[in-house]
């Protein structure tokens, strides 16, 4: 938990928290600048998880993290310069949406049940009718993994999924279903990804 109060820093430019926000900022971009220069495009999601309000971007309510939100864009964007990113917005909540000038893609963090396989076809249609399935949607954390099979015959795409090490993949997947997802025909693993890099 913190106390770290985002809406009243954004609402006093001339405040400590504020030229915190900034500088924090900087520091980072400065960082992802790095990354720029070598050609390396990142998928961003900062302030993941933001409607739970268990992370201090999230707990002064939607505008704050959604100005908040906005607000970085921009200083990444425009005072930095940054191309690089990719901004994944991580909500399932309308709500909380910054709109899709400022998101390039959409995503949720899926911990249902341990070993259901589902293929989340709620969250996913709710996610792709958010922007009128314009954006790819990504399981940008999960413990179970979605049967590919299951996902394939509701006409669900999901463009990646991050589980969780330990517990997750043992308790919550299982070795069978692990390789049947890692090498299903509609799953690209790493070793399989294209090189894009090359003309």
């Amino acid at each position: 938990a913190t106390t770290f109060d985002l809406k009243k820093a954004l609402a006093d430019t001339n405040s400590k928290d504020y030229e915190d926000l900034i500088r924090d900022m900087d520091i980072i971009a400065e960082e992802l600048k790095i990354l720029q220069k070598a050609g390396v495009p990142i998928i961003w999601r900062p302030l993941h998880e933001a409607e739970g309000g268990w992370f201090w971007w999230g707990a002064s309510g939607p505008e704050s993290v959604i100005t908040l939100w906005k607000f970085m864009h921009d200083r990444f964007t425009n005072h930095h310069g940054l191309n690089n990113l990719i901004w994944l917005w991580d909500s399932k909540s309308p709500q909380w949406y910054p709109g899709d000038e400022w998101v390039d893609m959409l995503g949720f963090s899926h911990y249902y049940q341990e070993r259901n396989f589902d293929a989340a076809s709620g969250t996913f249609f709710k996610l792709a009718d958010l922007t009128g399935h314009t954006k790819l949607v990504a399981m940008t954390e999960n413990g179970a993994i979605p049967d590919p099979e299951l996902a394939l015959e509701q006409g669900i795409h999901w463009s990646y999924f991050v589980t969780w090490n330990g517990d997750f993949l043992e308790k919550w997947n299982g070795e069978e279903h692990l390789k049947k997802v890692y090498n299903h025909e509609r799953v690209i693993t790493f070793d399989n990804l294209a090189d894009f890099r090359k003309e």
